[in-house]
């Protein structure tokens, strides 16, 4: 696996000009300036490193899972790798491990509640990547805290139809390693995917989606100017500075999960105001009521749940995203160290023209 995933990665490296330069695009955010320089940091000289840390690396993670020890756990991790996490659980403070278990299973709770418990049984973590953060729900069933928040994503889409046979093109925009891809490709074998983010995040989805859905058309980067119109069962992986290369394609659904609110302004109405958003037939997101709060400022932003108004478009869902919405987090606030609540939570709208 580990060979395939190198040879995948060099083959996306290849065909993607300036894979490496994110870090100096204008208007970036610190968090991801960050993020990017250490990616280069870590993995130019080193792509077998790249290769087996796809999916887990020191910034960006599947965000764990409780603590568990079971034939299933031990048969999936080894013996090694179990044990080390016995002498994590042991030694971690009881709190912590009591509110990532209770956390966990009410997200579980939710995406039963919300019909999804059979893409759940039907997309088991464990059946796609080895030596991740993985919880047994059952002898075939597995998960981990971001497979339950693309579960639940999967389980929306499916209930707002917003993927189906009349809707041909989906973008997602900021699509991390391609997890909610994985699974709804499955259910819509003949719609194409595009997928935006940075150079590295769609080279991660690349390695894993090429191997997953060998047989579907996978189209990088330097082959976007080519791109034809009759498209079908397609794989189209967008870096962010070639958004406007696909300004003729006409979607049926947009999506961000997260990403708008961690953004500088400028990068926030790049997309959001685009002509792309404005001519597409719905969109779905999920992003902090308020990026930061003055008492927390998490973001360098200003941006708040007014700031995603887009003309021309109805309203058909709006709630409080549910997923991970009652974890709490041990951190550092107001020169206290202790367990809290997010300092925002996050909306979920869908509108629809």
């Amino acid at each position: 696996m580990t060979e395939e995933n190198i040879k995948n990665i060099k083959h996306f490296i290849k065909n993607s000009s300036n894979f490496w330069e994110d870090h100096n695009i204008n208007y970036l955010d610190k968090k991801h300036r960050r993020i990017l320089k250490l990616f280069e940091k870590k993995y130019k000289k080193n792509i077998k490193l790249f290769s087996e840390e796809i999916i887990n690396w020191e910034s960006q993670t599947n965000l764990g899972a409780p603590y568990q020890l079971n034939k299933s756990n031990i048969k999936y991790k080894g013996i090694k790798a179990s044990f080390v996490d016995l002498l994590k659980y042991i030694l971690r403070p009881k709190l912590d491990n009591h509110f990532q278990k209770i956390s966990f299973e009410d997200d579980l709770q939710i995406i039963k509640l919300n019909n999804g418990l059979d893409i759940l049984k039907d997309n088991p973590i464990h059946k796609f990547f080895l030596n991740e953060d993985c919880y047994f729900i059952s002898k075939n069933v597995s998960t981990n805290n971001r497979w339950n928040r693309y579960i639940y994503l999967a389980s929306q889409i499916r209930k707002f139809k917003l993927l189906n046979k009349s809707n041909k093109n989906w973008l997602d925009i900021g699509s991390f390693y391609g997890g909610l891809q994985i699974i709804l490709k499955k259910y819509n074998k003949n719609q194409n995917f595009f997928l935006l983010d940075f150079n590295h995040q769609l080279c991660r989805s690349y390695a894993l989606l090429k191997r997953i859905y060998p047989n579907s058309n996978h189209i990088l980067p330097n082959e976007i100017n080519s791109l034809k119109k009759d498209l079908k069962n397609t794989f189209v992986y967008i870096p962010i500075k070639d958004f406007k290369k696909i300004k003729k394609i006409k979607f049926d659904l947009i999506t961000n999960f997260f990403s708008f609110g961690e953004m500088s302004r400028n990068f926030f109405n790049y997309y959001l105001k685009s002509e792309i958003i404005n001519n597409t037939k719905s969109v779905y997101l999920v992003n902090r009521f308020v990026s930061s709060p003055w008492f927390e400022p998490t973001y360098d932003n200003d941006l708040t749940y007014e700031d995603y108004k887009i003309n021309k478009f109805n309203l058909k869902y709006l709630d409080v995203f549910p997923i991970h919405h009652y974890k709490n987090i041990k951190r550092n606030l107001f020169g206290l160290k202790a367990h809290r609540c997010i300092s925002s939570p996050y909306f979920e709208k869908i509108i629809k023209k």
